[in-house]
C-alpha cells in the first residue's frame, strides 16, 4: 500500500502490512539510491484463477545485492552442476595421475608417449622428472619438466598454443606489410618501384613488348 502522492521532492509513505508497519521512503531529491524491498508469500491452489502482471519501468537493482544474489547462487551446491562435475572428473584424474608410481625410461618421454594429463614420467639416464600437459591438436602428447622452467619449456614446444602462434604469424605478416608500404613505393597490385641505380641490379621476369615492361 502507498499512501500519499508521489513527487520528485516530498517523501511517502509504503506498507507491506498495515500502517503500523509503514516506511517512509525519501524523496528522489533527497535520496536518489533509495532502495525498499518487499518480502512475500504467493499461495496457489488449483480453486482459484490468479494472473500476475509485472512492470519492469522502473526497477532497478544495487551493484551490493546483485553480487549478494550471485555470490549465494555461486555458493550453491545444486547450480553448475555440469560444471561441478567436470571439475571434479578432471581434478581426480590429475590426483590419480600425480599420485601413481612414475612410468621410468632410459630417455625423455616424447609426442607418442602416452599418458593421462598430470601422470609423471622419470628419465633414469639425465635424472629428470616430467609431468604430462595434456594433447596438442594433433592428439601428441606434451611433456614438460617438473618444477624450474616446466612452463618455459612447455612455451617453447613449437607445438604448443597452436592458436596464439597461428595469431602471432598473421600479425607479424602483416606488420611486414605495412614496413613494406612505408619503406618503398609500393602501394598497390600492380606497384611501381623507384631505383636510384641500376648498377649490379638482376630482375628475372617476362617482357611484355606491347607495354614494354618487365613482368615478374
Amino acid at each position: 500500500d502507498v499512501y500519499d502522492y508521489y513527487s520528485e521532492t516530498e517523501n511517502i509513505t509504503a506498507s507491506d502490512g498495515g500502517a503500523d508497519a509503514a516506511t517512509e521512503v525519501p524523496s528522489q531529491a533527497s535520496s536518489p539510491s533509495f532502495l525498499l524491498e518487499f518480502y512475500g508469500f504467493l499461495a496457489i491452489t488449483n480453486g482459484v484463477q490468479i494472473s500476475v502482471d509485472l512492470s519492469t519501468s522502473g526497477a532497478v537493482v544495487t551493484p551490493q545485492y546483485l553480487a549478494g544474489v550471485m555470490e549465494r547462487h555461486d555458493a550453491s551446491p545444486y547450480t553448475h552442476l555440469d560444471i561441478r562435475v567436470a571439475l571434479e572428473q578432471i581434478r581426480q584424474t590429475a590426483q590419480d595421475a600425480a599420485e601413481a608410481k612414475p612410468e621410468t625410461g632410459q630417455e625423455p618421454p616424447g609426442p607418442q608417449t602416452e599418458a593421462s594429463p598430470g601422470q609423471h614420467y622419470f628419465d633414469a639416464q639425465a635424472k629428470k622428472e616430467y609431468i604430462c600437459v595434456g594433447q596438442n591438436p594433433e592428439g601428441k602428447y606434451i611433456w614438460v619438466l617438473v618444477g624450474d622452467g616446466a612452463l618455459e619449456a612447455h612455451d617453447e614446444d613449437p607445438s604448443a598454443h597452436p592458436g596464439l602462434r597461428d595469431a602471432w604469424g598473421e600479425l607479424d605478416s602483416r606488420l611486414a606489410l605495412l614496413e613494406l608500404m612505408f619503406t618503398t613505393d609500393v602501394t598497390g597490385n600492380p606497384f611501381t618501384v623507384t631505383f636510384d641505380t641500376l648498377t649490379g641490379l638482376a630482375v628475372t621476369g617476362i617482357w611484355n613488348a606491347a607495354q614494354k615492361r618487365l613482368e615478374f
